[in-house]
């Protein structure tokens, strides 16, 4: 009861309930750090200061690559190799070419991190980045990039077309 006096007020980014493993504490630890970099985005701003967080640097997406941590190591994956990202329970999957990368953050933040412009959300559980695009049949509501297929959720369906340059 003691501690919990102590520290209720202090801001928090995530639980962790015993035993925890690597994944859950790796993804609260990320958290935390994305969420201070938000926050002190604006004092930062003024200060110019790009070294904050002892080694990690203000922003952790840039405009054209992600930093995925993978194994204690944070890998720069190009945004534009980002084919799609599958929501997996607690789970994101993000999939390039030659890669997977697991996080434990919902469809929803991941989609926020990176090109609106560039990604949509086409059902409950997948973002396609929309540049890969190969086709769409409208009559069975199918996307494919390349030869993966993916179906298109009634609800998502205009929003998609919306931002697609259509010429009939």
């Amino acid at each position: 009861r003691k501690y919990y006096e102590e520290i209720k007020d202090m801001p928090h980014f995530g639980y962790l309930i015993k035993p925890f493993n690597k994944l859950t504490l790796e993804s609260t630890i990320e958290l935390a750090v994305m969420a201070l970099g938000d926050e002190s985005k604006n004092t930062q701003q003024e200060e110019n200061n790009e070294e904050e967080f002892q080694g990690w640097t203000r922003d952790l997406i840039l405009r054209e690559h992600i930093f995925i941590k993978r194994n204690s190591k944070l890998e720069k994956v190009k945004i534009d190799d980002i084919i799609f990202i599958q929501s997996e329970g607690n789970y994101c999957v993000i999939s390039t070419e030659k890669k997977k990368y697991a996080l434990k953050m919902s469809l929803i933040k991941v989609k926020k991190m990176l090109d609106a412009r560039s990604f949509a959300r086409v059902n409950k559980r997948h973002v396609l980045n929309m540049n890969l695009i190969t086709s769409i049949d409208l009559p069975s509501n199918k996307i494919n990039i390349n030869d993966i297929s993916f179906s298109m959720g009634r609800t998502y369906k205009e929003g998609l077309l919306k931002k697609l340059k259509i010429l009939s």
